[in-house]
């Protein structure tokens, strides 16, 4: 049987799973499923339809399932699905997704959010992301697997954050940040390859060094965006990271104003 304090409050309609931990004060909403180990400190409220995967830690006055901050919502049978061995620290705020889309936010696994964080609706976290204190998410985001991002940075709605991209702290986000690269500053603008993060992660140095040569293709050069893409597939088509980069600045371009995930806004509002 999962171990509840007795001043907790689990809905009949919740499923937990026999090792489950769930500490003094907290509220467990219907539709919530918890997976094997995990671990609800003092003070943790999920709401409804949460569905959590295997080893995740909350930790006190987090608030996660919450309905969307969406005017249009009016909140129906939407979802947050996370999963496994994440850290939420205190005070994080996740909230599921709306009808407008496909009705669902999503978190990976293996992430770690620091106090005060917040995820809005229908947005997409994947693994290996690290928040810091007071990082701010809108709704509809991608964040990509291994991006760091610091203290009480601001991302926009509809920006995606690629994958192990460093964004520095206060930085305020409104485009799309290229992954590998570091980007910071109000307004934020790219700075450099993310070595030190990339380091980290086990990359070759043979790896970081075809990186820099893209930034400085990409972002350093005044020649035209297009003819860097096509040079940089032709010099190192091989290299799996350099085609993620150059896809995911073409795709950053071909959306609106810097942010390819726009179009999925433009496309709801004409329907």
């Amino acid at each position: 049987m999962a171990q509840i304090d007795k001043t907790a409050v689990v809905d009949p309609k919740a499923e937990l799973a026999d090792d489950v931990v769930v500490g003094p004060y907290c509220v467990i909403g219907s539709g919530v499923s918890l997976g094997e180990g995990c671990r609800l400190m003092h003070h943790v409220t999920i709401m409804a339809n949460t569905t959590c995967g295997r080893g995740n830690t909350f930790f006190p006055y987090c608030v996660v399932g919450a309905p969307a901050q969406d005017l249009k919502s009016t909140d129906p049978d939407t979802e947050l699905v996370i999963g496994d061995n994440n850290i939420f620290r205190e005070f994080v705020t996740v909230h599921r997704g709306t009808e407008h889309y496909d009705g669902k936010t999503t978190i990976g696994s293996g992430n770690y959010f620091m106090a005060y964080t917040h995820i809005a609706h229908d947005c997409v976290v994947e693994d290996g992301v690290i928040m810091a204190n007071g990082v701010q998410i809108g709704g509809h985001c991608l964040i990509e697997k291994g991006a760091n991002l610091g203290g009480l940075a601001a991302v926009h709605h509809f920006v995606t954050v690629g994958r192990f991209a460093f964004v520095g702290g206060l930085t305020r986000v409104v485009r799309d940040v290229p992954p590998f690269m570091v980007v910071e500053g109000n307004p934020a603008d790219v700075r450099c390859v993310n070595t030190v993060g990339l380091r980290r992660r086990g990359f070759p140095e043979q790896t970081i060094e075809k990186l820099r040569l893209a930034h400085k293709l990409l972002f350093r050069t005044s020649k035209p965006i297009s003819h860097a893409l096509k040079e940089l597939r032709t010099k190192y088509g091989d290299d799996e990271n350099i085609l993620h980069l150059a896809d995911f600045v073409e795709r950053t371009i071909a959306g609106k104003q810097g942010r390819a995930r726009e179009i999925m806004r433009c496309q709801d509002e004409t329907t």
